[in-house]
């Protein structure tokens, strides 16, 4: 939409599995080398994740001087829904908090201006993870991919933080039946959203 529209735009897609040294290491945390996924501290965890972004960081920022718009699949959203669920309801500000300080001030990766988390409930999610083609970094399922209750927490804390921050829209990718909405029909949603935000 954005090419066929003339907007000047980049993607890039984390964690950089194969391309990051630091993202290399996500995928080894993912398959369960260094523990599995409810035994690692979230705030160790975190790190992996963010300093392969951090990584990115500049090469982001050209790209913002170049007058790009920049989507990222994933960014500092997916470690705070991700790993502030393994956490008691009590400590997850402090997390998040924390996540953000780390993300945003210290490493000064660029604030994005809207996140799009695009709703899918879990039962339909594990469908399509089945469906996923084999990668390098895991055979079948990855640890967190293969924990049902840490995909259920997830969600709830992606929809929590939907509500929390201004800046984020969901977007249901199931009908009222709970079916897997068509990639077009989901395309259309998310071209309302920008648009409402003024994005495009």
């Amino acid at each position: 939409y954005f090419k066929n529209n003339r907007v000047k735009t980049q993607f890039i897609s984390f964690p950089r599995y194969y391309t990051s040294f630091h993202g290399k290491h996500v995928g080894r945390f993912l398959v369960g080398e260094f523990g599995g996924n409810g035994e690692v501290s979230p705030y160790l965890s975190s790190l992996a994740f963010a300093l392969d972004r951090l990584t990115a960081r500049d090469e982001i920022m050209d790209w913002l001087k170049e007058g790009n718009v920049v989507i990222a699949d994933r960014y500092v959203s997916a470690s705070m829904a991700h790993q502030a669920s393994k956490l008691p309801k009590s400590k997850r500000k402090a997390f998040i908090d924390w996540l953000y300080s780390m993300e945003y001030k210290e490493h000064k990766l660029p604030k994005e201006d809207i996140v799009i988390y695009l709703y899918v409930p879990v039962e339909v999610s594990q469908k399509l993870i089945s469906k996923k083609e084999g990668r390098k970094y895991s055979e079948g399922k990855d640890k967190a991919e293969a924990d049902i209750e840490h995909q259920r927490k997830s969600i709830e804390m992606y929809s929590q933080l939907a509500e929390k921050f201004k800046h984020w829209e969901m977007v249901s990718c199931v009908d009222e039946h709970g079916e897997l909405l068509s990639k077009r029909a989901v395309h259309t949603k998310i071209l309302e959203v920008l648009k409402k935000r003024k994005v495009v």
